[in-house]
């Protein structure tokens, strides 16, 4: 993938004051312990996005996207659309890959 880092900004900034909002609320035992695995997985996921083979294709069809806007909006979109992997996991549901291998979960992505 050929995205400059820059090309995240719009939605690392969003996605980092949306995660300061949520830990601002005082959470105690099993909730607070669910909610930083959630904001860990999520995390996780995104850290992964410049590094998943299967992403190349949808990072080249959004090199051209010029605006900031529509940067923020793809990577939301996928987000919202691939990043919900950690939410399985932690409410102990047992759900079948439908792709990939191994103990890692994985879903169809939005390409």
């Amino acid at each position: 993938m050929t995205l400059p880092p820059s090309f995240f900004k719009p939605f690392d900034l969003t996605y980092d004051d949306v995660t300061r909002g949520i830990q601002a609320h005082p959470l105690v035992g099993m909730d607070k312990f669910w909610m930083d695995a959630l904001i860990r997985g999520f995390r996780n996921e995104r850290d992964a996005w410049t590094n998943t083979p299967q992403l190349s294709q949808y990072w080249r069809e959004c090199e051209r996207l010029k605006l900031r806007l529509l940067h923020l909006v793809v990577a939301a979109y996928l987000h919202v659309s691939s990043d919900i992997r950690p939410i399985p996991g932690d409410f102990g549901a047992k759900i079948a890959p439908l792709t990939g291998s191994g103990n890692r979960k994985s879903y169809p992505l939005p390409v």
